[in-house]
């Protein structure tokens, strides 16, 4: 069992609740419900993957449960509800009407989470703390990590390539806030809970690979936050010219006309 985690592994799952439900729940803008997220498509779809295969652990496995008053029925309980948020926040935005489906551009994506799904596997079976003696529930436990890893790189580049992901303010801003103190939780408990001498009973060096790939994700997921700061201020400084502009042109048609 996973000692003294409840308190951290739970309060994550409250605030990616919180974050996702406040994703899908907000009001639609200009730009669609979904469109102007980080927690959109690619980005969703990996932490959709890496949550399924938390609360299947939870489910079959007590060996990898939590320990304390939020532990069992309460964990289990956040952890599913953001199924669902998550599941509509991966399909929303390729199901949208605006975006033409180009079979060619599908195929290389799906090709692109394949690999990275089986790249995740593949370095997950050769780390693996040895909780419950079954190597794929030991293995799963590690893949957790990768497939989140996985989510803050999608995320660091979408944001990139959308020029910010949303207006600065909006709850673009509010994600990009959340998304790395939600996963400053786990990093401390992977730094603090186990001993260094832990890598001698496992298979590989599962502690020392989760430790690196928390903090490399808190970084990647801080620099998408400061990217949006900064992209979104640009896009935000082109919009209000685009309406000073416009508002001119239409002063100069109303002279005219």
């Amino acid at each position: 069992i996973l000692s003294t985690a409840d308190s951290l592994f739970a309060l994550q799952a409250m605030l990616r609740l919180v974050l996702v439900l406040s994703a899908v729940l907000r009001p639609s803008g200009s730009r669609g419900t979904v469109d102007a997220s980080p927690m959109t498509g690619s980005t969703a779809l990996f932490y959709l993957l890496a949550g399924i295969i938390r609360v299947t652990l939870l489910i079959v496995s007590p060996d990898h449960g939590l320990e304390g008053p939020l532990s069992g029925p309460v964990y289990l309980a956040f952890e599913v509800a953001s199924l669902l948020p998550l599941m509509k926040l991966a399909l929303g935005s390729s199901s949208s009407k605006d975006i033409p489906w180009r079979p060619a551009a599908v195929a290389v994506k799906v090709l692109c989470w394949a690999a990275a799904v089986t790249a995740a596997a593949v370095v997950s079976s050769q780390h693996q703390i040895l909780l419950s003696g079954d190597k794929m529930l030991d293995g799963a436990f590690t893949m957790v990590n990768l497939l989140e890893l996985v989510a803050a790189v999608i995320c660091l580049f979408s944001t990139v390539l959308a020029g910010g992901g949303g207006a600065k303010g909006s709850f673009s801003s509010f994600a990009h806030i959340v998304l790395p103190i939600q996963q400053v939780l786990p990093m401390y408990f992977y730094l603090t809970a186990f001993d260094a001498s832990l890598d001698d009973a496992s298979l590989g060096h599962p502690l020392v690979l989760m430790q690196r790939c928390g903090a490399l994700e808190i970084v990647l997921l801080l620099l998408a936050a400061m990217a949006h700061v900064a992209l979104a201020e640009d896009a935000e400084l082109s919009q209000e010219e685009e309406l000073r502009l416009g508002s001119a042109g239409r002063g100069i048609a109303d002279q005219v006309f």
